[in-house]
């Protein structure tokens, strides 16, 4: 489990980087618990929750997105996991809108993921997600609105040559753009890693 705090001044810029917008506190919060069961065709399972939230130095809520996924690995590397989980954004007339006060959209969302290597010389990456998203660039003079937004992905071919392998690693997060003034895209991370025996976090 991890906690990271972020806080971004108005005005503020940077020198050397790029930052997607300030006048943003924002917190995220990753959980994790996996078991290991002996005797058994599924290698470890666990649950996972995901959440992240942020207001302006005005207490404006901007965003807040919380995902729960429950997972299976399997043997021939292959992970199963359900998705589910909420998205919710906010924007005013603070955003250059056309509004007379703050409007939240709220999408809800749920999907599946299926990865693994079945054969030697084959994998797969399935990704599904059905939920909804905010057009964030309406004909001028207009408001943002919800649209219903569905994704899938469905990758496969030859594995990486490198096999040393001793354990894997699930991390499925859904993220979005943090910027107010810019398009609003819904990412799907899934990351299974081999770790070698030097790695320990």
């Amino acid at each position: 489990m991890f906690d990271e705090f972020q806080d971004i001044s108005p005005g503020f810029k940077t020198l050397t980087g790029f930052i997607q917008t300030a006048n943003i506190r924002s917190n995220h919060v990753h959980a994790n618990y996996q078991w290991y069961p002996k005797e058994s065709v599924v290698q470890s399972f666990g649950l996972e929750l995901n959440q992240q939230i942020a207001f302006d130095h005005q207490h404006n809520r901007v965003y807040r997105y919380t995902t729960f996924d429950p997972f299976w690995l399997l043997p021939r590397s292959i992970v199963l996991a359900p998705i589910i989980g909420q998205n919710s954004d906010t924007v005013g007339p603070q955003n250059g809108y056309p509004l007379s006060s703050n409007r939240n959209f709220t999408e809800n969302f749920g999907g599946f993921v299926a990865r693994g290597q079945p054969w030697s010389l084959l994998n797969f990456n399935i990704i599904g997600i059905r939920g909804g998203n905010v057009n964030y660039y309406p004909v001028s003079g207009s408001n943002p609105f919800l649209m219903d937004q569905q994704t899938v992905q469905r990758p496969s071919g030859p594995p990486p040559r490198r096999h040393d392998a001793h354990d894997f690693r699930l991390r499925c997060e859904l993220s979005r753009a943090q910027a107010r003034v810019r398009p609003q895209h819904l990412r799907l991370h899934v990351e299974l890693r081999r770790a070698g025996p030097g790695d320990r976090s």
